[in-house]
């Protein structure tokens, strides 16, 4: 029998991050993130962050700026497409945050969302579609009552190459990268290994795997763990 998880709703839309924060977990260029979530001249955001005053932005938000970064980076889709599809399925299925509760594919041209057993052309206002290529960051994404409420940033350059073992949950310090199944921050192992712990030795502190150490420390430092 499946189990069906319950997202914590609440937690999911707290303000937990900054602009910087959220560019560092998901290895984007801050510039980027600030664009996307707060607009620039001649340009309005894509989402609608959390707490617009402090800058802070939610769990949310980090996964509609994941979502929003696939579409653009991994698979090249237009920026006024997403918006076109974002606008449809507002106005078509009352949904405040379309990147977030819809799992959204895309076959490199067009965006589409499943409705029921049909794919719907969301960035052609509606056309019917055929077998578009799932997002690979759906793999990533973990859900309970069809929102995400925890994601496994990519710590490697490609993404089908990068392990599921840095997780961020909202619910867990407060919603900072950890390894998988811990409560150890990333950010505190790369802290340590780069004042010269040895991943040894790490392992031995934390007891971990070394693959797991590694990780955490090749996506807090972008690169090869030594």
């Amino acid at each position: 029998m499946e189990i069906k998880i319950k997202a914590n709703v609440k937690i999911i839309e707290t303000p937990l991050y900054t602009v910087g924060d959220v560019a560092h977990h998901l290895r984007l260029p801050r510039s980027s993130v600030l664009c996307w979530s707060l607009g620039q001249e001649g340009s309005e955001p894509v989402i609608e962050v959390a707490d617009k005053s402090r800058r802070l932005m939610s769990f949310r938000n980090l996964v509609e700026v994941f979502s929003l970064s696939s579409l653009l980076r991994g698979h090249e889709v237009h920026l006024s497409k997403i918006r076109k599809a974002i606008s449809y399925v507002k106005k078509n299925w009352g949904s405040d945050a379309p990147l977030f509760d819809r799992k959204f594919l895309t076959d490199g041209k067009e965006i589409f969302v499943r409705d029921q057993r049909k794919l719907i052309c969301v960035s052609e206002a509606g056309q019917m579609a055929m077998r578009p290529v799932m997002v690979q960051y759906l793999s990533r994404l973990k859900f309970g009552d069809s929102i995400p409420f925890q994601m496994y940033p990519v710590t490697t350059p490609r993404m089908e190459f990068s392990k599921h073992v840095v997780l961020i949950d909202p619910n867990v310090r407060f919603g900072q990268p950890c390894i998988k199944g811990s409560r150890i921050p990333t950010a505190t192992i790369a802290e340590r290994y780069t004042a010269g712990d040895s991943i040894k030795s790490l392992v031995k502190d934390y007891g971990r795997k070394a693959t797991e150490i590694e990780e955490a420390i090749r996506y807090e430092l972008g690169g090869r763990a030594a």
